[in-house]
């Protein structure tokens, strides 16, 4: 037996070469494409199962259907399909010493992709042969690592694009032009990748809203991605959302220990049907958070706009599938779009998706249990505010670097599993807006949100968006107070003080009072108080008290270790950059509810 490895390289780099929506949406199919119906289309040619269907529900059915995806050696059966998803597949192969199958697999998919999906880079691994399904695990691990190596010495995708002879550029991504393609009344000049991007745009925007519309009906994304391309230009902000689910690559890796192979407590043919299970269910769970976080993103941008007849709210899903989400919408309703698609996650990966005859909890609960001892994983997201002309590759590298930001959370908020220290799965999100395009490196950002010689930090993010009661913190969390200090609800309640309306419709803290204080800010912690302690006493019955952290010492900071140097921290340009990124809230007895 042999294990085959087949994946994509440099996804976001290839999704996000350009400003074009098209492009964007087409690179995203093809990246789909490749890792179900090329691979699954190769795997037919030697099994003459049809498994691959552009149905998304009927492809899970059919990977889980043991006639249509036999078992390895059932009737004969040469290739069992493991995994099948965007960008990713691994098989497992009856196959000689000679590796012929495996070889004709991954043969037919790279050729497929180089001569139909220029630009995107795919690799496949095989396994050394092993006779025991019981070793199933450690070969899967051994392929990846193989399939790293391969990455490392095949010439970069650069190469396939040079530009001698000369040759015109290509319109959006300055790759040698070949052809020409039609933009609004004229005709530019593109290259192979962009035009085939194009080609595939609409397959991918039709097969996301049918995605979409499979868990909520009602749900429309908007057909003519030309006119959106126009909306997005016309917005004041665009939000580039990137969304990871957590230690689910601990998971991955210590499959084997999860799900009772290591002690014996499953079968390996058990292992291999959970570790397919697992992968399929956490793809509905992440599909179902989406589209239930778009169906309320539809009716508050709906509600907000009520002269506007038509379905098309500016929200384009890129990525949508295993663990992963990446959307670019209008950046006023970024955040609470993205805190709605973390909590619904989380809700998610709690239901029995999948569950098997004599199961008590789904596989993803029960697997999650397994690892961290509660029943659902947690999700950590980056959001990127910027202007609609900053490069949307750039924007969405800052959301990647704010994503990696609220991972913090993995290894600041820890319990006690199995005797062991483990990451308590939560959810959390960073987000930053970006008004200085100048710089736009998270590290350079943070950097210059710090006075009083570093020690003072003016910001406190990522937010842990799970809800963690003073209880739970208390007796279920390992140092507890990172997280007490970075619950959303604590941002949230400092945003509704400062959108809070009198009854003549003005700011009950006025936006001169709270500017002064920013100002302050930079100027270090002792300046800060004293401007507070000046103004405290004129909004005591406005909320002011709301912004601060201790109302006895009159203060907005928090002490906290910054590289084992005490320091200090605030809430308080968190909350005021976000005020009016909160379109279709108002406040309502301290609490931002919708309108």
């Amino acid at each position: 037996m042999h294990l085959v490895l087949i994946e994509t390289s440099g996804n976001q780099n290839y999704i996000f070469a350009t400003n074009k929506l098209r492009e964007n949406v087409g690179a995203s199919e093809l990246t789909y494409r490749v890792g179900t119906k090329t691979v699954l289309e190769a795997v037919e040619k030697i099994t003459k199962n049809k498994i691959y269907e552009d149905d998304i529900v009927n492809l899970r059915r059919n990977l889980l259907d043991a006639d249509m995806n036999p078992p390895l050696g059932k009737d004969g059966n040469k290739v069992e399909v493991i995994v099948a998803t965007s960008g990713k597949a691994i098989l497992l192969l009856d196959d000689a010493e000679n590796k012929t199958l495996c070889k004709q697999i991954i043969r037919d998919v790279t050729q497929t992709a180089l001569r139909e999906m220029p630009g995107l880079t795919v690799h496949g691994a095989i396994s050394e042969s092993f006779t025991d399904l019981k070793d199933v695990h450690e070969r899967i691990g051994e392929v990846h690592r193989k399939l790293e190596l391969v990455r490392y010495e095949l010439p970069g995708n650069e190469q396939r694009f040079l530009r001698l002879p000369f040759a015109a550029p290509c319109h959006t991504s300055g790759l040698p032009a070949q052809t020409f393609d039609q933009e609004g009344t004229t005709k530019i000049l593109v290259s192979n990748l962009s035009k085939t991007k194009r080609n595939y745009s609409d397959k991918g925007r039709s097969r996301l809203e049918t995605v979409i519309q499979s868990v909520e009906g009602n749900v429309q994304l908007i057909k003519d991605l030309n006119s959106l391309e126009q909306k997005f230009k016309e917005l004041n902000w665009i939000a580039v959302i990137h969304a990871d689910g957590n230690g689910l690559g601990e998971i991955f890796l210590n499959f084997d220990k999860h799900s009772g192979l290591k002690d014996g407590r499953c079968t390996p043919r058990q292992h291999i049907e959970k570790y397919r299970r697992f992968s399929l269910a956490l793809d509905v769970c992440t599909i179902n958070a989406a589209a239930s976080a778009l169906k309320t993103l539809q009716d508050r941008w709906h509600q907000e706009n009520p002269k506007i007849k038509t379905i098309e709210v500016p929200v384009v899903p890129l990525v949508l599938g295993g663990d992963d989400l990446t959307v670019l919408c209008d950046g006023q309703y970024a955040l609470r779009f993205t805190q709605e698609f973390l909590k619904n996650f989380e809700a998610e990966t709690g239901k029995d998706y999948l569950k098997n005859d004599g199961e008590e909890y789904g596989i993803v609960p029960q697997t999650a249990f397994n690892a961290f001892g509660v029943y659902k994983l947690g999700i950590c997201a980056g959001v990127a505010i910027v202007k609609p002309h900053f490069p949307f590759h750039q924007g969405y590298k800052l959301a990647e670097s704010l994503l990696r930001s609220a991972k913090q959370v993995k290894e600041k908020i820890k319990r006690l599993h199995k005797k062991e220290d483990v990451s308590h799965p939560c959810s959390a999100l960073d987000y930053h807006l970006l008004y200085d395009s100048t710089v736009s490196r998270l590290e350079d950002i943070r950097d210059r949100m710090k006075s009083d010689n570093k020690e003072t930090w003016l910001f406190a993010r990522p937010y842990v968006v799970s809800d963690f009661s003073d209880e739970t913190l208390k007796n279920e969390i390992i140092k507890p107070e990172w997280c007490r200090k970075r619950r959303w609800c604590e941002l949230e309640k400092r945003v509704a003080a400062m959108m809070a309306r009198d009854d003549d419709n003005k700011r009950k803290l006025p936006n001169s009072q709270l500017h002064s204080l920013r100002e302050a800010l930079y100027l270090g912690h002792s300046e800060t108080n004293a401007r507070t302690r000046l103004i405290n006493h004129r909004y005591d019955d406005e909320g002011f008290d709301k912004l601060l952290w201790d109302t006895k010492a009159e203060t907005m900071f928090f002490g906290e270790k910054h590289n084992n140097t005490e320091g200090r921290a605030t809430h308080f340009i968190d909350a005021l950059d976000i005020v009016e990124f909160r379109k279709g809230e108002k406040e309502k007895g301290g609490r931002l509810v919708d309108k």
